[in-house]
């Protein structure tokens, strides 16, 4: 458990020296996701797509990863981005179905 503490502070410490690095965010949401704590992965992940190129794997991957973490009944009360309805994230969905490798 200690290690994904050491490893959260490590990114977030990347992130404060470099704070549009969207891999910081995203390995973030990753050792937090991995700590069991997806409820507050899941804004990390959202990070990480928002710095990425649109339509980019990585970008993607971000947004798979929030996506998944945000459908769960644990992350209910985290807020939710603006594509989270119905019609944009269909749009959504059809964008990263075309970005995936």
């Amino acid at each position: 458990f200690s290690v994904w503490r050491k490893a959260a502070k490590v990114y977030r410490m990347a992130i404060a020296l470099k704070p549009d690095n969207p891999v910081s965010y995203f390995n973030l949401g990753n050792v937090i996701n991995q700590s069991g704590h997806h409820a507050e992965a899941a804004p990390r992940f959202l990070e990480a797509k928002e710095r990425e190129p649109v339509g980019s794997e990585d970008w993607a991957k971000a947004t798979a990863a929030a996506f998944d973490l945000l459908k769960l009944d644990v992350c209910a009360e985290v807020a939710k981005p603006e594509w989270w309805n119905d019609e944009e994230l269909k749009a959504l969905s059809a964008r990263v179905v075309r970005a995936a490798p």
